[in-house]
């Protein structure tokens, strides 16, 4: 009994001990503390300007970039997703991807905001991507105006022009609070972001469908 009862003592003190020597150290080095929560609490965000558009000589767009948005769910909550696009008004016909157990469909844009309010509702998290589009061309055509992966240009104009087109991105410092919402008063521009210039053809679209085309750009 004495050793169970010497041995619950050593225990509390140990514990008081312990108590004792964070409250120390949380007072005495409360600034060292709050500076080093601050700095995990910092980050920094890059966020990366729509590339511009390709037109042809009458400001006709041929390549452009478009915000795409789409719903992505667990398997399980297949039922509820399905109710979710019915009263969006949209045919229900996700893609199964098999690694992942999960299901994606697209939202076309004119739906994004009754998809935001139902979003809620469902307890859905929408997510968006940029898609480079380009006009119905020949394959010569495509290959002139060139392909993007991402934000940049890999082949053709998209890459000769890339630098002009894409833009600067921005660097903005954010804080994230205990509840990892964005705290108000806490953003902060490290580099404005800065958007692309379109690129002007000298071809007309009519030019380009008919695999007509000059090498020239208007800069």
């Amino acid at each position: 009994m004495k050793r169970i009862n010497i041995l619950v003592a050593f225990f509390i003190c140990w514990g008081i001990l312990i108590i004792a020597s964070s409250m120390l150290l949380a007072v005495k080095n409360r600034k060292e503390l709050l500076d080093f929560s601050r700095k995990i609490a910092e980050r920094k965000v890059t966020i990366y300007p729509v590339c511009a558009p390709i037109v042809d000589c009458y400001g006709t767009k041929i390549a452009w970039t478009e915000w795409q948005f789409y719903l992505q769910c667990s398997v399980r909550r297949k039922k509820d997703m399905e109710k979710f696009f019915k009263e969006l008004g949209i045919v229900f016909e996700p893609v199964h991807i098999v690694e992942k157990k999960c299901m994606i469909q697209n939202i076309p844009a004119a739906k994004a905001a009754n998809a935001v309010k139902l979003a809620r509702k469902y307890r859905f998290r929408l997510r968006k991507k940029t898609v480079r589009c380009l006009q119905k061309l020949p394959l010569t055509a495509q290959n002139f105006i060139g392909s993007t992966f991402l934000y940049y240009g890999i082949n053709g104009l998209e890459a000769q022009y890339n630098d002009r087109m894409q833009g600067i991105p921005g660097i903005y410092q954010i804080m994230r609070g205990p509840s990892g919402r964005i705290e108000k008063n806490s953003f902060k521009i490290m580099l404005p972001m800065r958007s692309g210039r379109e690129l002007r053809l000298q071809a007309s679209l009519l030019e380009l469908q008919c695999g007509l085309f000059p090498m020239e750009v208007i800069k």
